[in-house]
């Protein structure tokens, strides 16, 4: 997909970086990253997901059935789930012991339940099956249409927190979000404030929906990003098991601009990266697409993310684990994204090192960005439909 990112200033004079003027001589120095190894998986899927230990891709093949593959890195062995369907790309995401991959379901025409694959046996679960699938059905016309998205797995593994959308099926209705998690060891879904009764907890109305994967912190802390009015469009955080969904507000000297979104945090959860789609938002009179929020102190800063004239940063810039650096994809293809290169840069410095061309940068990875885990592996979509595992370290 096209990006409606502006282009930024070349990198071919000066890197700017949390307002530090770099010199040319500066980006002389030896590379900060390497790429140490590549496995190639032959593939006419799309959007991969690596697991946190490196040893599975998660990908989606076929637009029309989108249905649910994995790939073993090692051997490249294909599998795909015969029961999955109507994949939500951008919702794939991995348990942190990488065995279990949740998605929800494309919602758009149809219902949307949160699914479970187990990658050992391939067996699958929907633990929030409403019996409701065609929203279009004179049964589902003057109620609430039930649409459950964003799976997000707790660090130990032990639950799933996702987002219970109810849409209305009738003009005068508004839309409800709720947060909710699934039990994983019994299977219960519980809902709302005080997570104890079925009734969707109404705390947004008139809201668009999400577009980017929410996170969740090491201290149990949700958060997720919402499109929708002035007073609605924002990023909102929830304590679960002591609060409802509040919109963060940070300075109210910075105003962003109606659509932020997340796009990452680092592993210690102390920082989460944001990407401010359609518009910027400025700070000491320059504006910026891309910053990070700090939870600790609740600052916004500015990430200058850098791409040659007449380039398009083509995916975000998501943190590495440590949160020193950051991966993201620049190309010269407006249209679509294609033929993307995707460069590392440094935090403190501003570095960038180029670590592989021929990047396919279109679906969601175009707004929701590349992860990179913890053993530093990246997983990328190819030009030629292929996928590309690659491994990073520091020289």
């Amino acid at each position: 997909m096209s990006s409606p990112l502006r282009v930024i200033r070349p990198l071919m004079i000066m890197l700017v970086t949390f307002g530090i003027v770099l010199p040319v001589s500066a980006q002389d120095e030896a590379e900060v990253w390497e790429v140490a190894d590549t496995v190639t998986i032959e593939t006419d899927a799309y959007a991969p997901k690596l697991s946190p230990d490196g040893r599975w891709v998660a990908g989606v093949r076929d637009l029309d059935e989108r249905q649910l593959c994995v790939w073993r890195v090692a051997s490249r062995e294909e599998r795909c789930n015969v029961g999955s369907a109507r994949v939500a790309e951008a919702t794939i995401a991995w348990s942190p012991d990488s065995r279990f991959v949740a998605w929800s379901q494309n919602g758009h025409q149809l219902d949307s339940d949160v699914f479970v694959l187990d990658v050992l046996n391939d067996s699958l679960t929907n633990y929030t099956d409403d019996e409701v699938d065609d929203l279009k059905a004179a049964s589902t016309a003057n109620r609430f249409v039930i649409y459950d998205r964003w799976p997000t797995w707790s660090a130990d593994g032990s639950e799933i927190v996702f987002l219970r959308i109810l849409d209305p099926r009738s003009e005068i209705g508004q839309r409800q979000i709720s947060v909710s998690r699934i039990l994983l060891e019994t299977g219960q879904v519980v809902r709302g404030q005080d997570l104890t009764t079925d009734e969707p907890l109404e705390f947004v109305a008139e809201a668009l929906g999400v577009v980017t994967p929410p996170v969740l912190t090491p201290d149990g802390t949700f958060m997720f990003a919402l499109r929708g009015g002035a007073d609605v469009a924002g990023v909102y955080a929830a304590d679960l098991d002591q609060q409802s969904p509040e919109l963060f507000r940070s300075d109210p000297a910075i105003r962003p601009s109606n659509v932020p979104l997340i796009t990452g945090m680092t592993a210690d959860g102390g920082r989460v990266s944001l990407y401010w789609l359609w518009g910027d938002f400025g700070i000491g009179g320059d504006q910026y697409t891309y910053g990070w929020l700090d939870l600790t102190s609740g600052d916004i800063q500015p990430l200058d993310a850098r791409a040659p004239r007449g380039s398009i940063i083509a995916s975000p810039p998501i943190f590495s684990p440590d949160g020193t650096a950051v991966v993201y994809g620049v190309t010269e293809d407006t249209e679509t994204s294609r033929n993307a290169t995707m460069v590392v840069q440094e935090m403190e410095s501003g570095k960038v090192t180029e670590i592989a061309t021929g990047v396919s940068l279109q679906f969601w990875e175009g707004v929701t960005g590349v992860t990179w885990t913890s053993g530093n592996q990246i997983v990328l979509p190819l030009d030629d439909g292929s996928f590309e595992v690659i491994t990073l370290e520091r020289p």
